[in-house]
């Protein structure tokens, strides 16, 4: 069952706990900028110091919610690294806390069997790991680099689907994470109502508007902006009528072909749904992964059903 069980690199969907994270640490307001330019270089490096955007695009001056439209790399690379040089009054482990609240390489606790809990890496996991086989494990030490490439969902880190959509819904309802259900109520043969499936709440991450909006803000672009990353799989869909606010993600898989990725919410300012499209193998998440979303997302709110056609894109 892949959607509680497959494990895939997030991709840029990932960059919805790094946001969160640094607007709660105080590490930037909505509107800091940086100037993109494509290529990001890790203060103090040794190693792998240079990190670049996808096709090594050059955004210029963006801002958070910016930077989320058009899934500008830089942007969150740079705050990678500056969690790791502010660990000593932010923690070593600001993004990975505030991705595990949100379900994110946590078990969510849906009543299916052999769900896959997944990985959100840390210093601590990395160095325990290193003690337990130091032969298999060779290297304990977390470097500015792990830092700054898993800002963007990349490196270790590992999700299933279900723990992908799970994190937009909850961040979505203002911050309550649910355990998800497979079914709201059971019925008679009659139709008539047995027995009800009361939520679960699991816990709740504290959202308030000065963290919510930008970041809504930033995702409300991603299929309406000129220079959204899901633009081109959004052109004939009804915005208007049923505004949808979502996330793209591409994400890079050693010998294969990247994992393409999708996540919306819908109707944006008060979501009813949720859809994560997760493709392997399938490239950029604006060509492949948001195309099949805009289709599901047509269904829903009762527009035309569009061919599903490979798209263009960048994230």
């Amino acid at each position: 069952d892949r959607a509680i069980q497959g494990q895939y690199a997030p991709g840029s969907t990932f960059k919805l706990a790094t946001a969160i994270a640094a607007l709660e640490k105080g590490l930037i307001a909505p509107s800091t900028t940086y100037n993109d330019t494509g290529v990001f270089h890790v203060p103090n490096c040794v190693g792998k110091c240079t990190f670049r955007n996808a096709l090594g695009q050059a955004h210029g001056r963006v801002s958070l919610p910016r930077a989320i439209t058009v899934s500008s790399d830089f942007y969150f690379y740079t705050l990678g690294a500056a969690f790791w040089g502010a660990r000593g009054s932010v923690g070593d482990s600001a993004i990975q806390d505030v991705a595990r609240s949100l379900s994110l390489g946590e078990r969510t606790g849906v009543a299916l069997p052999a769900e896959a809990k997944g990985v959100i890496p840390d210093p601590e996991t990395r160095k325990r790991r290193h003690d337990a086989n130091p032969k298999a494990f060779p290297d304990g030490h977390w470097f500015a680099g792990d830092n700054v490439n898993m800002a963007i969902g990349q490196g270790e880190v590992s999700i299933s689907p279900m723990q992908l959509a799970n994190a937009y819904a909850s961040f979505a309802n203002g911050g309550t994470v649910f355990q998800p259900r497979v079914a709201a109520r059971v019925l008679s043969q009659s139709g008539q109502p047995v027995r009800e499936v009361a939520p679960v709440v699991n816990r709740h991450l504290d959202l308030p508007a000065g963290v919510r909006d930008p970041i809504l803000a930033g995702l409300r672009g991603v299929p309406s902006d000129p220079q959204g990353t899901a633009r081109a799989a959004f052109a004939n869909f009804d915005l208007g009528a049923f505004p949808v606010a979502g996330k793209t993600g591409t994400a890079q898989v050693g010998g294969k072909q990247d994992t393409a990725l999708f996540v919306a919410m819908a109707p944006a300012e008060s979501p009813r749904y949720i859809v994560a499209v997760v493709m392997e193998e399938a490239g950029f998440g604006g060509e492949a992964a948001a195309p099949v979303a805009r289709r599901i997302l047509q269904g829903l709110a009762g527009q035309k059903l569009d061919p599903v056609s490979r798209g263009v894109g960048v994230d």
